[in-house]
């Protein structure tokens, strides 16, 4: 009797727990429900019967008023097309191969798509801090860029901590965008999968909602995979409107985009980062390792509030191409707490922009608090990279304690004015900021100096000093700037010229430094030089000071250079003048080009004799020689370059006895 009790107490107790069990599973169902489709036809099952549903392992067909909501993983079943036509709120979604699920609105005004839950009963019934996925591999919207509808505005609801993009699928929507945040904030946007946008409007492509429910702690993230690309189209624009007149009073908190992949902004006229007029805002762009930003014809990063920051960084492998860019990159300096809005470079990471005969400034910093721009002017119209980082490389500067403690990288090589930008504090230990800076060149290996330069300060207040220089031909990609061997005078003029029997060289100087003198060297072929005469200099001066100097024995061709020499027995050369004399036979380098040489190097001339092109390396040594023959008069020879490594290079035209001389770079 006894052994009857316990059976019995235990099968009752068993039948207890598998009702508890049924009823838990039952309110999980009624929770987390799992739908799918049975047919093609509207999300919201109108018109038809669309849906099955799983109930307790059992898919069952829905009625026609049954309809996935918020609490709900849909999945859309290969061979159905299900359309959206009004806003949804849905938490997982999975889009089968051949399956597709598109919206009844086009691109330009698109219907809401939230994942993740959105609403205060989702909150309630306890769906938060979601990580959900869209599992995309079939179509997402429309087919294509020029497809029907791809009306979906996909937004990540304030309910979701995690949502990601995946799957072997296209995505052709309108746009996605973060719903404004709740307590579960910061949110992510994971993007495994590529995606085309195709609203033309404000925030195509962002983090921010713009919207007056905004919170100051909007915290969200936007991760873009390596080998995926974001497109937008023309008339999109990336984060929201950019205005320097009028920015958004919406509060912002911290928003942060990844770039792993490609983001496309070619098609866009207008794009970039703004932060709002309230709150404490903080924008964060990062082009990772691997990751490209190509811009439209604009790009702009504008501070609404002093309080805010907008941090860009290129890190070692990553471009920011700029190729497009018809005005630059603009930025309101005068609202910045520390000047300029800047990328931060990193290692190989490179901001690329056009050069013609406008200046244009490449807007790079090392750090987030150190701006060192790039302006060039060349001409030429070619796309440069440019980067910048702290310390000096490679090594063998002649005295690196003399250095600005920065090292900029400029390609391709060419001839261009450079101006250099840096700060208070950049100087390494011996460096004196306000004297002459000479600007160094490297290939990787060893240091050529470029010439020298007084730094000036900026009226605008963007960087402590800016240094330039005119016209400068460098073969290497790398520069550093070193008062090491800089000439203690400020050259404002150097001219020599013919003179009754004589040829007369003047100078001008606008200061000097422990000048002790200068000597005079002439030349009759360019390469081989001997002090003429000397001029005894002025010392320390801050005040203009002219020099002459006759050569009464001139040579039917001279060349002329200057020797600077300080009290302390240190000597820099100035550039090579040249003097033809009246009969000594009509012999003129009328154009060479192009200035950056790839295959052919074209020499325009008037020559008067038999005539030899030479070319010399760096070293002196003679690569290429061509007899022209007897010419008289004008000619336009090509010279194959092609073989010759790149650097710069001299050229030598001697004809009927005169000699010119000119350096070009082959590239």
């Amino acid at each position: 009797m006894k052994k009857n009790l316990q059976f019995t107490t235990i099968q009752a107790t068993f039948t207890i727990l598998c009702f508890c069990l049924v009823q838990t599973t039952a309110l999980f169902s009624q929770t987390i429900s799992e739908w799918r489709s049975a047919a093609s036809g509207d999300l919201a099952n109108a018109g038809g019967t669309v849906w099955e549903k799983n109930v307790l392992g059992t898919w069952t067909l829905q009625a026609a008023a049954a309809k996935p909501s918020g609490s709900s993983n849909v999945t859309i079943r290969a061979g159905h097309t299900i359309t959206l036509s009004a806003t949804t709120s849905i938490l997982n979604l999975t889009i089968e191969t051949g399956a597709t699920f598109n919206s009844t609105a086009a691109a330009t005004a698109p219907i809401t798509l939230r994942v993740g839950a959105s609403s205060t009963a989702d909150i309630t019934a306890g769906f938060i801090n979601n990580i959900v996925v869209i599992q995309n591999d079939g179509t997402f919207g429309a087919t294509g860029t020029g497809g029907a509808n791809g009306g979906i505005n996909l937004e990540v609801a304030k309910e979701c901590r995690t949502m990601t993009l995946q799957g072997s699928g296209v995505c052709f929507i309108g746009r996605t965008r973060f719903l404004y945040p709740n307590a579960n904030s910061p949110a992510t946007f994971n993007i495994n999968q590529s995606m085309w946008l195709g609203l033309a409007g404000s925030g195509s492509f962002t983090a921010y909602y713009n919207n007056a429910a905004n919170t100051a702690t909007e915290n969200n993230i936007i991760n873009l995979a390596a080998s995926k690309t974001v497109t937008l189209v023309t008339g999109g624009s990336f984060h929201g409107s950019v205005s320097s007149t009028t920015p958004t009073s919406n509060a912002q908190g911290t928003m942060t985009y990844n770039i792993s992949g490609t983001l496309d902004l070619t098609a866009t006229a207008s794009g970039g980062l703004q932060t709002s007029t309230s709150g404490t805002p903080s924008l964060n762009l990062n082009i990772k390792s691997g990751g490209l930003m190509k811009l439209g014809t604009s790009f702009a990063a504008y501070r609404g509030a002093n309080s805010g920051s907008i941090n860009m960084t290129i890190e070692s492998g990553g471009i920011v191409d700029g190729t497009l860019l018809t005005t630059g990159v603009t930025n309101n300096s005068s609202a910045l707490n520390t000047g300029y809005t800047w990328f931060v470079t990193q290692g190989t990471g490179v901001l690329k922009l056009p050069v013609s005969a406008t200046s244009q400034t490449f807007p790079i910093g090392s750090s987030s608090t150190s701006y060192n721009p790039v302006t060039m002017n060349n001409g030429g119209g070619t796309v440069y990279s440019a980067n910048v980082s702290t310390g000096n490389t490679p090594s063998g500067l002649p005295d690196v304690t003399k250095a600005i403690n920065r090292t900029w990288t400029v390609s391709p090589a060419a001839t261009a004015d450079l101006n250099f930008g840096f700060n208070t504090g950049e100087g390494n230990a011996s460096c004196v900021l306000t004297d002459g800076m000479g600007l160094y060149n490297s290939s990787g290996g060893a240091w050529t100096s470029l010439g020298t330069a007084t730094p000036s300060v900026p009226s605008s207040g963007a960087t402590s000093y800016q240094v330039g220089y005119s016209a400068v031909a460098f073969a290497g990609t790398i520069f550093n700037l070193s008062n090491t061997t800089s000439i203690p005078v400020e050259l404002m003029s150097f001219k020599a010229f013919v003179k009754n029997n004589a040829n007369a060289l003047t100078w001008v100087t606008a200061s000097e430094r422990s000048n002790a003198a200068f000597d005079i060297e002439r030349s009759n072929n360019g390469l081989d030089f001997q002090v003429i005469g000397t001029v005894k200099g002025a010392g320390t001066s801050a005040k203009v000071t002219t020099y002459n100097f006759s050569d009464d024995a001139p040579l039917p061709v001279s060349y002329y250079r200057l020797r600077q020499i300080d009290l302390d027995g240190k000597e820099t050369p100035s550039k090579i003048l040249t003097v033809t004399r009246t009969g000594a036979g009509k012999v003129v380098l009328n154009k060479l080009y192009p200035s950056v040489a790839h295959d052919v190097l074209t020499l325009d001339m008037t020559l008067n004799g038999a005539t030899t092109v030479s070319i010399y390396d760096a070293s002196g040594r003679l690569v290429v020689s061509k007899q022209l023959g007897d010419v008289s008069g004008s000619i336009v020879e090509p010279l194959n370059v092609n073989g010759l490594a790149n650097g710069v290079y001299m050229l030598n035209v001697q004809s009927g006895g005169v000699r010119l001389m000119q350096r070009f770079v082959k590239q």
